[in-house]
């Protein structure tokens, strides 16, 4: 899926030169949107999004459960094949997350870090 180009503060990446906008087709780029977004926070599809206030970021959340369903969100975009390594550790106090995983697509294989917080 193509989706557009954002920056490393997830803005667009708008051509400083043209101030045009260019189309990616990055699985990491959906992966990292797709971690990212908290479940019913777009007003156009509740349905996306990860459910991160019903099973992270409670008093004590189920670990492997929330594993699972992380994975199965990675698996879900398209063009990746397996998710090797993946583990999350979860800071109660703070209430933060970090998510380590390693992702296998049919071009090449990813290592990646995405850190979550209310």
């Amino acid at each position: 899926m193509k989706d557009i180009l954002l920056n490393e503060n997830w803005d667009m990446d708008i051509s400083a030169q043209t101030g045009d906008i260019s189309l990616v087709e990055s699985p990491m780029q959906e992966i990292r949107i797709r971690l990212l977004w908290f479940a019913k926070e777009w007003i156009f599809k509740r349905s996306l999004g990860f459910p991160y206030f019903e099973y992270v970021f409670t008093k004590n959340p189920d670990l492997t459960y929330i594993k699972a369903l992380l994975k199965a969100e990675i698996l879900s975009v398209e063009r990746v094949l397996s998710v090797p390594e993946l583990t999350i550790d979860v800071d109660r106090r703070t209430r933060k997350a970090t998510v380590r995983f390693t992702v296998k697509t049919d071009e090449k294989t990813y290592r990646e870090e995405v850190d979550l917080h209310e």
